[in-house]
Order: C-alpha cells, then structure tokens, then sequence
C-alpha cells in the first residue's frame, strides 16, 4: 500500500482490502487474479496498481 490507497475513504480502503482477502482466500497468492480483486472491490484494475505495489518475486 502507499500514500495514495491512504488517501481514500475509510470504506474504500476496507471494500479494497475485503475483496483481496476473498480472492486471496479462494486462490493462492500468486494465482490470485487482480481483475477479479478490482471487480469484487469496485474499482479498476489500473487503480489498483496505483494503490499497490506489487512484487513478482
């Protein structure tokens, strides 16, 4: 996460990291669709990477 995802409002931040956990919990991490996280968290996938930091390794 980085400054920016703080930025938003509280129930954004909480609809975010809820539909990470679901996705999370149903596949593992490196198989975890970030398409599916932004359609579950109402968001689009491109914020999400905005938000995020993502790590390949």
């Amino acid at each position: 996460m980085n400054n920016k995802f703080f930025g938003l409002s509280i129930e954004k931040q909480q609809r975010i990291v809820n539909a990470a956990y679901k996705v999370f919990s149903e596949n593992s991490y490196k198989k975890a669709p970030m398409s599916e996280i932004a359609d579950e968290g109402s968001v689009s996938k491109a914020l999400l990477f905005h938000y995020f930091t993502i790590s390949l390794t």
